[in-house]
């Protein structure tokens, strides 16, 4: 007699979803568009036919890409600000206020920039 099928109890995404998630360089490449696009780097724009296509089949990565690129910047801005007022104040003072900094750009760059941006990629790909 064999032994039931063993259940898998994780909480969490199922394998498939695991399997599916970046499994590809085009799904990759579309987070490095979105990423680039945050930073100011126009590279949507200037994507051949079939990257074009991609990135719309995949828009889903080009937010993705968009998202960390703002909240890699905001990292960025906090960490700034974190070393210069570790110059001047005590380095718990500091870091507090480059919590607070960063949290201030990602609220700007989310909230502000970022909406902007996904119209223009969204408008340059249906073009």
């Amino acid at each position: 007699m064999s032994a039931p099928p063993k259940q898998n109890y994780m909480a969490g995404p199922s394998q498939d979803a695991i399997d599916e998630f970046m499994n590809t360089t085009e799904e990759v490449h579309s987070v490095w568009y979105g990423v680039c696009e945050s930073i100011g780097i126009k590279i949507v724009s200037i994507l051949d036919t079939p990257d074009r296509r991609v990135c719309l089949e995949e828009i889903h990565y080009v937010a993705l890409g968009l998202v960390a690129g703002c909240l890699a910047g905001a990292v960025i801005a906090g960490a700034a600000v974190t070393l210069s007022l570790a110059l001047i104040f005590s380095l718990r003072d500091a870091v507090i206020a480059g919590m607070a900094g960063a949290a201030w750009v990602a609220i700007v760059l989310l909230r502000g920039v970022a909406p902007g941006v996904w119209d223009q990629i969204r408008a340059e790909l249906s073009a």
